[in-house]
């Protein structure tokens, strides 16, 4: 199955934590803000804070926008987000503060419920291409270019138009094998765990 979601089909609700407003890209069927095997999101930080507390949950936060961030967990272990595109994965259990390094900062965020996924998140900073493990779901977004999706087996390509998100997920058989290329990309990636 293969889904793009335009940005006309984003919802902007509030963050749980109440203090700003997030753009929900995706989210499981019948996900709701408190309830969900996984959502994707964006928002914008504008100033120091507390992160929500998503315990049960893996967090994967990609800046987008802005000079940085740095994010403090449990008061002892950091990642600093100073560059297009640095992700940080980190535990939604943490107690994370967030503080800004100059000004306002927009991110993108995989939310996943750790009892029922394990999930990876590759950056193509150039343009290059990666295979898609048939086994998976797949998100992906390109904040800046169109992307492109290869079904090789009967040679099709599709066309992601950038700030679109593209999910993909293989419900056919015989599995089909796609690989995904572009340029300042994002490629999400779930596994069920058995």
């Amino acid at each position: 199955m293969i889904k793009i979601i335009p940005p006309a089909e984003f919802k902007t609700i509030p963050w749980k934590n109440g203090k700003g407003l997030t753009t929900e890209l995706a989210i499981s069927e019948g996900g709701t803000l408190g309830c969900f095997d996984w959502r994707i999101s964006s928002a914008a930080v504008v100033e120091d804070g507390q992160f929500s507390d998503f315990s049960g949950y893996q967090r994967h936060l990609v800046l987008l926008e802005g000079e940085g961030l740095v994010l403090t967990h449990d008061q002892a272990s950091s990642d600093t987000l100073d560059h297009f595109l640095a992700v940080a994965a980190f535990s939604g259990n943490n107690k994370t503060w967030g503080e800004l390094l100059n000004g306002p900062i927009v991110d993108l965020n995989l939310i996943s419920n750790t009892s029922q996924y394990q999930t990876q998140v590759k950056v193509l900073h150039y343009f290059d291409s990666i295979d898609l493990d048939p086994e998976s779901m797949h998100f992906i977004y390109s904040p800046e270019n169109k992307a492109f999706l290869k079904n090789h087996s009967v040679d099709e390509e599709i066309i992601l138009p950038a700030n679109h998100l593209l999910q993909c997920m293989d419900s056919q058989q015989p599995i089909v094998q796609y690989s995904v290329s572009g340029a300042s990309l994002i490629v999400m990636s779930l596994n069920l765990i058995d």
